[in-house]
């Protein structure tokens, strides 16, 4: 295939030829006669000539201005240049040459099947990042937002607490009045057995209903006594962040300070 250097010289010879073609044309093609009816002579037809032959030299030059190559690597490592994508091209990095051979565009090679997977692999990783910090500037949001100051965090605290101590002694009192309760139940149950009378179904289920019962309000104090460390364990880390968050936006306060103030999450 022709190189740009080469179309340049070819051009160049079709102008030449073009120019040499309309200056030694005779007469006949040419007005003979002015206003005057005057004859012409050689000098004022070729005067009269050149912007005729301007518009052509423009318009052959055109294709070389809007000529554009192709430069690539084959599969047998070849340096190519094309003026058309070609088939085996497909998929292989190229560049893009305009009339003067320089660089106008640049592609990239196809991306193998790894390197997709790997992609899609940073971009999953890229939005799961995204949405845990979306999530983490919620929460510091709403925790600035419950906690004006470090001593409302301290007083919800205390408050959690001491409801949690409350709903323990309400289950405490409930499950010492059942205990009692089955203790009647229990000496009733007994009375009946020494005589030897059968238990009435009434007494049955009354029976089971208070072991029923007195066991799910067991499990309802090991909850509570356990909820304990769980409020501890998220107020304290409210409390870091809180700390954090606060002593980033006023770095001049410190913790013993902390009350009273407010942050921007």
């Amino acid at each position: 295939m022709p190189t740009v250097h080469a179309c340049h010289a070819q051009y160049g010879r079709t102008l030449r030829n073009l120019a040499r073609m309309l200056l030694a044309l005779p007469g006949g093609w040419i007005p003979a006669y002015n206003d005057d009816t005057e004859p012409l002579d050689m000098d004022r037809a070729k005067f009269l000539l050149l912007p005729t032959l301007a518009v052509a030299c423009a318009l052959l030059a055109a294709p070389v201005a809007a000529q554009k190559l192709y430069k690539y690597i084959d599969a047998e490592g070849r340096v190519r240049y094309t003026d058309r994508p070609p088939i085996d091209m497909t998929g292989r990095a190229h560049e893009q040459l305009n009339s003067q051979g320089t660089v106008v565009k640049r592609k990239g090679a196809a991306l193998t099947p790894e390197e997709i997977a790997a992609r899609e692999e940073e971009r999953k990783r890229k939005l799961e990042a995204d949405a845990l910090a979306r999530e983490e500037k919620r929460k510091n949001t709403a925790l600035l937002a419950t906690y004006p100051s470090l001593q409302d965090l301290e007083d919800a605290h205390a408050r959690a607490l001491a409801n949690n101590t409350e709903a323990s002694r309400q289950v405490e009192i409930r499950i010492a009045e059942l205990k009692k309760r089955q203790q009647t139940l229990q000496a009733e149950a007994g009375k009946l057995e020494e005589r030897k009378k059968p238990l009435p179904a009434e007494l049955k289920r009354s029976l089971f209903d208070v072991e029923s019962d007195l066991r799910a309000q067991n499990e309802l104090l090991d909850a509570k006594k356990k909820e304990v460390e769980l409020i501890n364990a998220r107020y304290a880390e409210d409390k870091r962040r809180y700390l954090a968050l606060t002593l980033r936006s006023n770095p001049g306060k410190t913790a013993s300070n902390g009350a009273g103030t407010t942050a921007k999450p």
